[in-house]
């Protein structure tokens, strides 16, 4: 992920100069998701915010809910589980109820997340009990798009 970084951030920096804010968006996204997977999550997190806020600004809002759910791994990495839990459920996107079962439970969303989300969520679950769990899972997945990106963005990471 550094060689990949390296070049996402000279893109970053091209698509600044350009005043490109579609190519910006793509490249603060994408260089945000390679920080996230390095474990960069102080870089990470800002890159993604300024993703957020053009894609709002702009009114293209197709990757807000991937973003949201990046977001949903930060919290967790801060152990935030409440919060991951609502950014992830946020950012499922469909007509999903659950999304994380415990061994022997019928899962309907396993497959939307990709595995380091799952495990995130796992995580919350396990940490906030299964009850407290479905509760802020459900406010995730009552949030509008805008309430979800607010929310996001007001993290203090």
């Amino acid at each position: 992920y550094a060689s990949v970084r390296v070049l996402l951030e000279e893109c970053v920096a091209l698509f600044r100069g350009m005043k490109d804010p579609w190519g910006l968006s793509a490249a603060l996204a994408l260089a945000g998701a390679a920080a996230l997977q390095a474990a960069e999550y102080a870089q990470a997190r800002p890159l993604l915010a300024e993703h957020l806020r053009l894609v709002e600004q702009m009114g293209m809002r197709r990757s807000a809910p991937w973003v949201l759910r990046c977001f949903g791994r930060l919290a967790a990495e801060r152990e935030e589980w409440a919060r991951a839990a609502r950014l992830l459920a946020a950012g499922v996107e469909g007509p999903i109820t659950t999304v994380v079962s415990a061994p022997g439970e019928e899962a309907d969303a396993d497959s939307l997340l990709s595995p380091e989300e799952a495990q995130a969520a796992m995580a919350a679950r396990q940490a906030l009990g299964a009850k407290a769990f479905a509760a802020v899972w459900a406010e995730g997945r009552t949030m509008t798009l805008e309430e979800a990106i607010g929310y996001a963005l007001s993290d203090s990471l």
